[in-house]
């Protein structure tokens, strides 16, 4: 199982959002208010997080609201605390999320760019990250809605050791302890037939953020990310899944804010930060089989790579993926699994373990 593992303080990937989204699965699976989640991927290594969650539906919402906190760790001794609300209002004409936390991180940070990925070569940092989110949605036609995004984060890095030798991947002292202040906007299409496992429908979403110094941000950068899921049922037992996804990045960008190759689960079999730059992109499809009673399995291939920037994408040396895993149907009336995935990438592979889909 592929262990060590490198930063990405991205507002999807970071250690508070995946706390988020395990408790947000388990809590719809089990409809427990106190969950153990054990885990197990190669940016956090094996551990196990605790939430307390609710959920819960108002009158006239239109959609489950969920409120929780928790607390992770790992083998690769990253710790993380969060606390969440997400809610609807107005028979899901409007929405609003919240999240905040902290995270300390021991991390290797391989440098910029492909050959840097290639080479392999690593030095040891130490990252604490404490930061928050806040979005706000309207519907604004069938199913879509657009909102606003703001995102604080302040950043703490260490140099630990060298054990490669790689004197050469440096680190700029700005970007050792900075913060980052953003906003811009968001989009969501859901068409899809269930929230939390589909198995028919779209799911599309986009951000845009903007680097706000008058507001104390140390960067003026943009960062983008955009994705579309696509889900379709082939018969009672068999689906198919497929996703793309992009990422770019401005050159101010701090190396945390780069975009990373196998992030949030867009290729599973890669360290998440190995290949950073600023640009990214990633295809991959899933095929679901129900195998017996709440027994599933899955085959799932993809391909991406990372670039310069956007224009430079044609030209990046293709890195592929792909695998197989098993699933335990924990919650039928969510179609909540817990899943167990063997993903190989270009020199590479790891082991997953998790509640909910990769995507």
């Amino acid at each position: 199982m592929a262990t060590s593992h490198a930063a990405s303080a991205q507002d999807s990937g970071t250690p508070v959002e995946e706390l988020k989204e395990q408790a947000e699965a388990a809590s719809a699976a089990t409809e427990q208010l106190i969950l153990p989640i054990p885990l197990s991927n190669p940016t956090l290594g094996t551990g196990l997080a605790v939430a307390i969650v609710r959920i819960y539906e108002p009158k006239n919402a239109g959609k489950p609201w969920i409120t929780g906190a928790g607390a992770m760790y790992t083998s690769n001794d990253d710790r993380a605390i969060a606390g969440f609300h997400s809610m609807a209002l107005d028979q899901d004409r409007f929405r609003f999320s919240v999240l905040g936390g902290y995270a300390s991180l021991p991390l290797r940070f391989y440098g910029v760019g492909a050959d840097a990925g290639d080479r392999g070569l690593a030095i040891n940092i130490q990252q604490d990250v404490l930061g928050g989110r806040v979005e706000g949605l309207a519907r604004v036609g069938h199913n879509f809605y657009a909102g606003v995004r703001f995102r604080v984060q302040n950043v703490k890095t260490r140099i630990r050791t060298d054990p490669d030798g790689s004197s050469a991947i440096d680190i700029p002292p700005v970007e050792l302890r900075s913060t980052i202040v953003s906003a811009g906007p968001s989009i969501i299409l859901d068409r899809t037939d269930a929230p939390f496992n589909p198995r028919n429908g779209l799911l599309v979403e986009a951000h845009w953020m903007l680097g706000l110094p008058f507001l104390g941000s140390d960067f003026g950068h943009s960062a983008a990310t955009a994705s579309a899921n696509l889900y379709r049922a082939l018969n009672d037992r068999t689906g198919l899944a497929g996703r793309v996804s992009v990422c770019a990045a401005g050159r101010e960008a701090p190396y945390y804010d780069l975009c990373n190759y196998g992030q949030s689960n867009d290729l599973r079999g890669y360290l998440n930060g190995q290949y950073r730059d600023r640009a990214s992109w990633a295809a991959q499809v899933e095929l679901r089989q129900h195998l017996w009673r709440r027994i599933g399995g899955v085959a799932f291939a993809g391909i991406g790579g990372i670039a310069p920037s956007l224009g430079r994408v044609g030209d990046t040396t293709l890195l592929p993926a792909g695998g197989v895993g098993l699933r335990y149907q924990l919650s039928k009336q969510y179609g909540i699994n817990a899943r167990v995935d063997l993903a190989f990438g270009k020199n590479s592979h790891a082991i997953y373990f998790a509640v909910g889909e990769a995507f």
